[in-house]
């Protein structure tokens, strides 16, 4: 999307994890923090004060109507994830959505099958995979120079 203008974001769930994207947001120049919602509503007020936020929304029905809006990063309760991720794509919106996906696998293949509908794209973040030492590994594997990987676990 090079468009020239910032992609237009809304934040879903102003709390502490949607706190995290709209301060790494502000160091992103394609990206713009356009719409908040939370479902206690003087926090995404507050929110969008702290971050200059030019719209609040008092439901996320109301945000995903907004049709400036070019994506959403959904940062709510996990048992929210699935329907909200779903809802948004077919609304049209691009989808960050944070982990975990969804409480159950019926519920993954929803928002899967939304994506693949709707033709957005969908993520689920996972910060460690862009660093350097996860990136060489990756390599390594696609080379086959570790053989066949069948499993692998990681101490936390």
């Amino acid at each position: 999307m090079t468009t020239g203008k910032p992609i237009r974001i809304g934040i879903i769930g102003s709390g502490n994890i949607g706190n995290v994207h709209m301060e790494v947001l502000k160091q992103i120049p394609e990206a713009q923090v356009a719409a908040v919602t939370d479902a206690y509503l003087p926090l995404a007020e507050a929110r969008a004060k702290e971050h200059q936020i030019e719209r609040v929304y008092e439901t996320t029905d109301k945000l995903l109507a907004d049709h400036s809006i070019d994506a959403v990063i959904i940062a709510v309760s996990n048992e929210w994830h699935a329907p909200i991720a779903v809802q948004a794509l077919n609304a049209g919106k691009h989808v960050m959505l944070e982990k975990p996906m969804a409480l159950n696998l019926e519920s993954a293949k929803e928002i899967v099958a939304a994506e693949r509908k709707a033709g957005k794209v969908l993520m689920i973040p996972h910060q460690l995979r862009w660093e350097a030492l996860s990136m060489s590994v990756k390599q390594q594997v696609e080379k086959g120079a570790l053989g066949h990987i069948y499993h692998a676990k990681l101490a936390g």
